[in-house]
């Protein structure tokens, strides 16, 4: 319609109206060709897409027929697809036995992401479109938020993405009416999905499922064709070995050769037999990253692990995520095991693996309807295995089973067949050599031929001082000498008093029958080469230890320690008793043999010394000679000899050493000052050490008449120092750990003592040396007596001599005497005479002078 005005007042005229209406014809000419243009336009290009999509068909349907692999074309349809939207992503995903979505075909994703791309059924936008079976566009995929906390597409894909994801549009895929996957694009730049893109996308769908399908089955066949390939590989790899270390090596080799093995190991089970009975899981190869390593690591079947699981039911298990973990665990703990602690230690697997525990495959190996061990696969990415791993690896398992069976019975036949040598050679030691240390080292060399004995000892048991000396002992292979120890609270003390075995398996066994960690090993006591304590002195965490019995005397403890748990078992405690039954028998040999040549040299020594304390009867030489006849024998660094004055009722002590130093020391009372009243005898005397408490000692002996052995304990607990005056108790640094004194009696007297004492070792004395000291006293007594005897003997003979003389001298001087009055009287007898004859008595006179003086020899005289 045309409209025209005037400015002015005119009338249009009728011509007016024809021209209007003649140009608003050709007006209409031209609108409605202009029109037709267009919408010829239009549908050219309407014709063009469609062209083009028919193209895209075509060319998605030529890839389907080419001779391509179905990976191959599985992966230029997602490039067509690509190229022909024009979007940033293209995936093509399929849906597992489990219901999970995983990529079969990317583009424009990176490959290191892939791992990481599962998504369940019904979570996300894939998984929406493959739950609703209808196609799906969105504009903006930050509208569902709520979506992307779990879509691996659109969220932990994004990030590795140099652009965000913003437009997503997916279409199911159908094959046969069945949904068996997801075909998603997405762009980086937000744009509307027009109705013709996704009928072509659902196009392409279609032929995707095709190719999808035939991918499948290629794979399939491809797979099981390796699998068997892989299982027959497996079968005749290990049934070529009876070496079960190098068969189970193999058997995991083949299964990486399959399935990711990056974190996974197979153990064996083993059935313990010892009082804390339980079951195990010994790790035999394990893999965490690049290789696999052979191990002992031990795991306890107590319910609180996913192990047990597959071990006490025997049966396979599969856990496709962390959720699905979690709720397995606490259905399994309700049912057996002890949920303490429990669901920590299943997320954390065996304790070399920390990584983050989100897929876990185990199977059994079975054997009939026994567990042989377990393979166990796990790893950090959920849905990483599948039914179809699953199936596999038992297959493998079964396979292996009859193999390891084979081997660990040949295993046992070998171990037995060594611990059979070994037990031969041992006795071949035992019956070439009669020294005892040789004997015991050889004994424990022969032991490291079956078992790891590099921290290990052989103590022998003293029951006369219930003391243990380590004659051998290696910690670490190192050699050390540990001093004589009393018997304590210890694994070894618990042995030897209760005459049992002992096996702990790990720290946990030893505390639940009362030891710390204190009484596992004697290494943390002072080392007798040091005199320290071990610095570096570890924890063990397996012992087995064995008691020497023979009869009902047990001679010492074998016992092997090591660092490791479980690393002994009751195959080792049984092969270890046998070798101690026959250690016994030989150390019961040589003792007796020791003690029959001791006894013999005592015996000649004693000879010996009785002839030396015989050859002599000097009471002041004889002291110094029972000195150095004692020497020859026992320790005599601190010797004394106490001697009974009795006429001044006093000890002397003609020999008294202190520390090898001879020492001059006065005599004290025989009795106790407050008995003799004499002033106190007990106060300290410079350079010897307890004089006090030797004097009590000593005057003890004396007065029972009766050998005394008593060590520092003793003189602490039983009252000894109470009798001394407080101000003369000795100090416990100047206490001798032993004291030995004995009597010497001769016919029911005590005439003295002998007396022995140690301030450096706590065992020095034992019922030999008392009865090697009561043997020497003995002698000495009678030497002794003899040689009093003989001094009173000799006393008495000089006496007597004296006596003599000065008798014969009186009887000289009395027949002197006795001459003297016979001339005399004679002299008398011839004057009588003489005057008797004459009666003249000047003749008489003179005669009578004559003859005084001739016989008095004088030279005048007168009458």
């Amino acid at each position: 319609m045309l409209l025209l005005s005037l400015q002015h007042r005119e009338h249009f005229s009728a011509s007016h109206l024809d021209y209007c209406q003649t140009l608003a014809n050709q007006v209409v000419t031209v609108i409605e060709k202009d029109r037709l243009f267009m919408q010829a336009s239009e549908n050219a290009r309407a014709l063009q897409t469609k062209v083009g999509e028919l193209s895209t068909l075509l060319e998605a349907a030529g890839i389907l027929g080419s001779l391509l692999r179905p990976n191959q074309v599985l992966n230029s349809l997602i490039e067509l697809v690509s190229r022909q939207l024009k979007v940033s992503t293209v995936a093509l995903w399929t849906i597992g036995n489990d219901g999970v979505l995983t990529p079969k075909a990317i583009s424009g994703i990176p490959e290191d992401a892939l791992p990481t791309m599962r998504v369940p059924m019904g979570h996300g936008l894939t998984g929406r479109v493959a739950e609703t079976r209808l196609p799906l566009i969105v504009q903006d995929v930050h509208n569902y938020e709520d979506i992307l906390k779990i879509d691996n597409v659109t969220g932990t894909v994004q990030g590795r993405l140099r652009q965000p994801l913003t437009s997503f549009m997916g279409v199911p895929v159908f094959y046969r009416d069945q949904v068996i996957g997801v075909l998603s694009v997405m762009s980086s730049q937000q744009r509307i999905f027009t109705n013709d893109e996704m009928i072509l996308l659902f196009g392409l769908a279609g032929q995707a499922a095709v190719a999808l399908e035939n991918a499948q089955l290629f794979e399939e066949r491809e797979r099981r064709i390796n699998e068997l390939t892989t299982i027959n590989d497996i079968s005749a790899t290990v049934n070529a070995t009876l070496q079960l270390d190098e068969l189970l090596m193999q058997l995991h080799r083949g299964i990486s050769s399959v399935l990711d093995t990056r974190y996974s190991f197979v153990g064996l089970f083993e059935e313990t037999s010892f009082d804390l009975a339980e079951y195990t899981v010994r790790l035999r190869v394990i893999r965490q990253g690049e290789g696999a390593y052979l191990s002992n690591e031990v795991m306890v079947i107590d319910g609180s692990s996913l192990i047990d699981y597959v071990v006490l039911k025997s049966e396979p298990l599969l856990l496709h995520n962390a959720a699905r973990i979690e709720e397995h665990s606490q259905s399994w703990f309700k049912q057996y095991g002890n949920s303490k602690g429990a669901t920590s230690r299943l997320h954390a697997g065996p304790d070399m693996f920390d990584v983050p525990l989100q897929c876990w495959l185990g199977v059994p190996i079975m054997l009939a309807d026994d567990v042989l061990g377990v393979i166990v696969l796990q790893s950090a990415d959920a849905y990483a295995y599948t039914t179809d791993d699953m199936r596999f690896l038992s297959t493998v398992a079964s396979q292996a089973s009859s193999a390891i069976a084979s081997a660990r019975l040949f295993s046992e036949r070998e171990r037995r067949l060594r611990e059979l040598s070994v037990l031969k050679d041992i006795g071949n030691v035992l019956s070439t050599s009669l020294d005892l240390n040789v004997v015991l080292e050889r004994l424990r060399f022969e032991l490291g031929q079956a078992l790891d004995v590099s921290t290990s000892i052989i103590a022998l048991y003293d029951n006369d001082t219930d003391t243990l000396s380590y004659p051998i002992c290696y910690e670490r292979g190192h050699r050390l000498y540990l001093a004589p120890t009393p018997l304590g609270n210890d694994v070894i003390a618990w042995v030897v008093r209760n005459r049992q075995p002992l096996l702990l398996m790990n720290v946990e066994q030893a505390q639940q029958i009362g030891f710390d960690e204190h009484g596992l090993t004697p290494f943390e006591v002072r080392s007798a080469q040091s005199g320290l304590r071990l610095h570096d002195s570890r924890v063990p965490q397996s012992l087995l230890v064995v008691p020497i019995i023979s009869g009902d005397v047990v001679l010492g403890v074998i016992d092997i320690q090591s660092y490791e748990t479980r690393a002994f078992d009751d195959q080792d405690l049984r092969f270890v008793i046998t070798v101690a039954n026959q250690a016994a028998a030989a150390i019961s040999n040589i003792s007796l043999f020791i003690e029959r040549g001791r006894r013999l040299e005592e015996l000649a020594i004693f000879n010996e010394v009785g002839r030396a304390l015989s050859s002599t009867v000097s009471f002041e030489e004889l002291p110094g000679l029972l000195y150095r006849q004692t020497s020859r024998l026992l320790d005599t660094t601190n010797f004394y000899i106490a001697v009974l004055d009795e006429d001044r009722d006093e000890l002397t002590f003609p020999v008294f050493y202190e520390e090898g130093v001879l020492r001059d020391v006065p005599s004290v009372p025989e009795s106790s000052p407050s008995q003799a009243g004499r002033p106190n005898s007990l106060r300290p005397m410079f350079g010897i050490r307890n004089w006090p408490l030797v004097v009590r000692l000593t005057r003890h002996v004396m007065q029972r008449g009766e050998p005394l052995l008593i060590s520092e304990r003793e003189l602490n607990e039983d009252g000894w120092l109470v009798e001394l005056p407080r101000d003369v108790r000795p100090q416990q640094q100047d206490m001798p750990y032993h004291w030995l004194g004995v009597p010497m009696i001769v016919t029911d007297k005590v005439i003295g003592v002998i007396a022995v004492r140690d301030y450096e070792r706590r065992y020095s004395y034992t019922q030999d040396e008392l009865r090697i000291l009561s043997t020497i006293s003995s002698s000495a007594a009678i030497s002794l007596e003899n040689a009093r005897l003989f001094e009173q003997i000799s006393r008495l003979a000089a006496d007597l001599e004296i006596r003599v003389a000065e008798r014969t001298r009186e009887l000289a001087t009395a027949n002197m005497q006795l001459l003297e009055e016979k001339e005399r009287l004679e002299t008398v007898h011839a004057i009588t005479l003489e005057l008797t004859a004459s009666l003249d008595l000047d003749e008489i006179i003179g005669r009578a002078l004559e003859m005084a003086s001739t016989n008095l020899n004088v030279s005048r005289g007168s009458i």
